[in-house]
């Protein structure tokens, strides 16, 4: 028999707002596949060749440039001689879009991966895109769940190391996804109001602190550690010590930190995670602002999870699924190959 043929579809850019998750679920679930996988990725704007994640996979993925048109697209298909399409992301709209419509003319098998926003949206979600076969979807089940399974999709949980120790581990920092300007400047507000000399890890997209240019971040009474484009590993480490996550409003930084132990403030955006579609399980743990008004009426709710202990319903997850990677991979086969 020869290679399972597979082409991931996914997108990555920083700006105006950061979106480089359905990217990097992608690389992490090529590079646990299968060895007899090959493995084709088409991802529409910037690929960041530097990234940890994508320097992990880049001797096994085929890069494919953009066809940029949907008879481009239908010739890529039909000269990859492809077994599957991966849809990084439900495909709502744009280029996502265009790949779904074509591979369904094109009565390819479809696997799509997206978020867990709770049952029922995950049953709509299945109706509108019925050419798709299975999904896989990321987060957390309630009552502390790591994996369940449903009629034409399982859910899975983050694709993030979670060490086994989590719920013991010492609670001694604060954690700033900072990717994007409007995350970084509600964090400050947000450190302002903490006490002094608090550790805070404070990770970056690249290598420059572009993204802080103009706030006076090194002023602030704390001990400040910058960590440029962090490996999975690294950024475990640090969210399975936080007390408090401060992030941008994408589902998967809520599941992560939740997982890991920390309750999340989230900066909203246009496109970003509402909390209608924050599961009814974890809204107790996650916190979504717009404007300056609303991070001040919920500052002392914040300051309470600053100073409070680790989040435990999820803390058996890591136990039950040491590897959630391989776990996430080793379904997402399962699918593409029709079991």
């Amino acid at each position: 028999m020869g290679k399972t043929r597979v082409l991931f579809v996914a997108y990555y850019w920083m700006r105006p707002v950061g979106m480089i998750g359905v990217f990097k679920r992608c690389l992490r679930l090529m590079g646990a596949l299968p060895e007899d996988y090959e493995v084709f990725f088409l991802n529409f704007g910037e690929v960041p060749k530097d990234d940890p994640a994508y320097l992990r996979v880049a001797d096994r993925v085929q890069l494919i440039p953009d066809p940029g048109s949907a008879e481009g697209l239908e010739k890529l298909y039909t000269r990859l001689r492809l077994d599957a399409i991966v849809l990084g992301e439900c495909p709502l709209a744009g280029s996502m879009r265009r790949a779904y419509s074509v591979g369904a003319r094109s009565k390819l098998r479809m696997i799509a991966i997206d978020n867990y926003y709770g049952k029922g949206l995950a049953r709509l979600t299945q109706c509108g895109y019925w050419h798709i076969r299975k999904w896989l979807f990321l987060g957390l089940l309630s009552r502390g769940r790591g994996f369940g399974r449903s009629i034409g999709f399982e859910v899975a949980p983050p694709l993030i190391p979670a060490p086994g120790d989590c719920a013991s581990r010492q609670r001694d920092r604060i954690v700033v996804m900072g990717y994007d300007r409007a995350t970084v400047e509600m964090s400050f507000q947000v450190l302002k109001s903490l006490p002094s000399s608090q550790r805070v890890d404070f990770f970056l997209p690249g290598q420059s602190n572009e993204v802080c240019d103009g706030l006076p971040m090194r002023t602030l009474p704390h001990e400040f550690h910058f960590l440029h484009a962090p490996t999975d590993s690294g950024l475990s480490e640090s969210l399975s010590h936080a007390r408090l996550v401060l992030g941008k409003a994408g589902f998967q930084q809520v599941v992560e930190s939740i997982l890991l132990g920390s309750p999340i403030v989230c900066q909203m955006y246009d496109g970003g995670l509402r909390r209608f579609m924050v599961p009814s399980h974890l809204k107790p743990y996650v916190k979504l602002v717009w404007t300056r008004a609303q991070l001040e009426r919920a500052m002392s709710q914040i300051q309470g999870w600053a100073a409070g202990s680790p989040i435990l319903p999820w803390m058996g997850v890591p136990k039950e699924i040491p590897d959630p990677v391989g776990f996430a991979a080793s379904r997402l086969a399962a699918m593409i190959e029709g079991n």
